[in-house]
């Protein structure tokens, strides 16, 4: 009797181990550790408008066969749409409601989001954050954020300014008046002051 709970409890644990070997990973098979945070940020031209594409992102099932659910959702959208294609059904994600797609994927098998892009408008900047889940028996079991970044190109990230009342040092390290003269160290870089 023991030896049949110890075979019950070791199928158990074998069927609980195939469904949690499903993972997201990259085209090289290089798996993306659970809970991570991704960015897209490559604007392209589609000929039909611009657009920011899902890269390089799979889901990498185990060593059985099972039907995978990818989920996606998303907060907030601030402009243009978002679409999914998976594993060939392209539907639109809206806010605040999970799209959920169904593949049946084979033992080992990788296979690749593709036609995923945040479809945007020229010029409205900002970020679309995008959770992306894979379900099995009604459990999520990976999960990783991808920020799908809309930036204006020639803006300006920081601009860093200067503190003129910083101490000046001399070349040996000793603190010195403003005025005075030689090779100094002001705000962390060499000055010549004649």
């Amino acid at each position: 009797m023991k030896k049949f709970f110890s075979l019950i409890a070791a199928s158990l644990v074998a069927m609980t181990m195939s469904a949690q070997s499903v993972s997201f990973a990259h085209a090289d098979g290089t798996v993306v550790e659970n809970g991570s945070t991704l960015t897209m940020s490559t604007l392209e031209d589609s000929g039909f408008g611009y657009q920011i594409p899902l890269e390089d992102i799979g889901i990498l099932n185990g060593n059985a066969a099972q039907e995978v659910i990818l989920r996606l959702s998303a907060d907030e959208i601030p402009s243009g749409d978002f679409q999914c294609c998976f594993p060939s059904t392209c539907q639109m994600l809206q806010a605040g409601t999970p799209l959920n797609l169904k593949a049946n994927l084979k033992a080992n098998e990788l296979k690749m989001i593709k036609n995923t892009e945040w479809m945007v408008v020229e010029e409205e900047y900002g970020t679309t954050t995008v959770k992306f889940e894979l379900v099995v028996d009604d459990e999520v079991v990976s999960a990783i954020t991808i920020d799908f970044v809309y930036s204006d190109p020639a803006g300006i990230n920081e601009v860093k300014v200067e503190d003129a009342n910083a101490p000046v040092y001399n070349i040996a390290g000793q603190r010195v008046g403003a005025n005075a003269n030689g090779l100094l160290i002001k705000n962390g870089k060499k000055i010549l002051v004649k």
